[in-house]
């Protein structure tokens, strides 16, 4: 697979991920938003900005499928293979059109979209931006499309929890296809929004940019055959690129995934395939802008692996809420019920639950610093931070929390604080990689 890089001489190139289930309509989006760009360029004399496909094979490709469509007024069969497209998005100005980037998008079957794959882990570290395909259609009709989405919504936010600490100009649009298949007006898109809140919410807790977009391409008849009545799909990749473009003078802001957050395929495939469902968003808040570093790797053998004393039994939730209501001391099925919780995304039962502990065992900074964590994913900040001042009460040397702090000073632009907490950390690192790591920390938030 080929994807360009940029050079300052150069128009910069941008390479687009996409994810979604087999069926959604991520061949007909693209298909159409180009038969949208293809006739809006032959009318660019009244147009100010649109994009091109730059390749004549692909182009081929393309126009297939539109024939397709033409000739039989049915939509393509599902994509067989990975196959990918450049396009070339273009500016008039003042009667001038001047190239503003070279974007690339993989039109990619449903079951690569799996970090399992190696040409998806590919794609994915090679991505600037993402486009997250959800059929509107079941997300408004179907009551079990939701449970469906799991793995893609895992997917979504493990990319989004990784960047949000590195600042990284990452967007996600979101594309509710088959949108035509719905009643038209208000209360559809209400439905939508409402259906759509378990993704969004936890996009917004995650601090990344996003936005929707809503697509519904039919086939109509016309005397010459059939043909897509597409209007606005190819807003998202405009939105996408554009974003992009408007950063270039910044060079970070030209880095893919894997150089912004210097994984490797491994440990990203070890890291989602392997942890529990619950685990993600926790590993990747502790991991900061570390990505997956050491600490990383430390916590999900933490909370995948227990220590004998917090071995987790094969006993249900309410066998052990049991327990401990008879025994409200028991701390070693307190913490084994902590773990059923989380595998659970029962969040705030667990954070009760830690909380609990916290008083039982004041001295336990371990426990404190996981429900710190548990705070944090959830939004509470401010519930985060007391703790890890109590924290660093106790101990001002603990790594684990100055960097946390850190980072929440970074967020609320007290820089000063964050300096000093950062510096302080990289002293404390307990091991040299972590020290690095930390360092190159304090370059990317621009805190030396």
């Amino acid at each position: 697979m080929n994807f360009l890089s940029s050079s300052p001489s150069e128009s910069p190139y941008f390479n687009l991920l996409s994810i979604g289930q087999r069926g959604v309509g991520k061949t007909v989006f693209l298909t159409g938003s180009y038969a949208e760009m293809k006739q809006i360029s032959s009318e660019k004399e009244h147009q100010e900005i649109w994009f091109e496909c730059e390749n004549e094979e692909e182009k081929k490709n393309l126009n297939s499928i539109l024939d397709y469509v033409k000739r039989t007024g049915e939509y393509p069969p599902p994509t067989l293979k990975m196959t990918n497209f450049d396009f070339i998005l273009k500016q008039r100005n003042h009667k001038k059109i001047k190239t503003l980037c070279h974007f690339s998008w993989s039109d990619i079957p449903g079951e690569y979209c799996d970090f399992n794959h190696p040409d998806f882990q590919t794609l994915v570290l090679s991505s600037h931006s993402c486009c997250v395909f959800i059929n509107g259609e079941k997300l408004v009709k179907d009551p079990t499309y939701i449970n469906e989405l799991e793995g893609l919504v895992k997917q979504v936010m493990a990319i989004a929890i990784l960047i949000d600490q590195q600042a990284i100009d990452y967007g996600f649009a979101l594309i509710i296809t088959q949108c035509d298949r719905l009643p038209s007006g208000s209360m559809t898109r209400l439905q939508i929004e409402e259906n759509l809140q378990f993704l969004t919410t936890r996009l917004e807790a995650a601090n990344v940019k996003y936005q929707r977009f809503y697509s519904g391409i039919p086939i109509v008849s016309q005397d010459e055959g059939y043909y897509f009545q597409v209007q606005g799909s190819a807003a998202a990749f405009l939105w996408l690129v554009s974003e992009l473009q408007k950063g270039t003078s910044l060079s970070r802001y030209n880095q893919p995934l894997e150089d912004s957050l210097k994984l490797d395929v491994s440990a990203l495939q070890y890291w989602l395939s392997g942890s529990p469902k619950i685990l993600w968003p926790l590993i990747g808040i502790v991991g900061g802008v570390f990505g997956l570093t050491a600490v990383g790797i430390l916590l999900i053998n933490q909370l995948q692996t227990p220590n004998s004393n917090h071995q987790v039994a094969e006993t249900s939730i309410q066998e052990l809420e049991q327990i401990i209501k008879k025994n409200p001391n028991d701390t070693e099925t307190a913490f084994t019920l902590v773990d059923h919780y989380l595998n659970q995304e029962e969040i705030q039962p667990a954070i009760n639950l830690l909380n609990k502990i916290v008083k039982q065992q004041p001295n336990d900074l371990e426990s404190k610093m996981k429900l710190a964590e548990l705070y944090e994913m959830n939004g509470k900040t401010q519930e985060a931070e007391s703790i890890y001042d109590a924290i660093l009460v106790q101990d001002s040397t603990y790594y684990n929390a100055l960097f946390k702090k850190a980072l929440i000073r970074h967020k609320q632009e007290d820089l000063n604080t964050a300096k000093a907490l950062m510096q302080a950390a990289e002293k404390n690192a307990p091991s040299e990689d972590l020290k690095i790591k930390t360092k190159e920390a304090i370059k990317k938030l621009n805190l030396e």
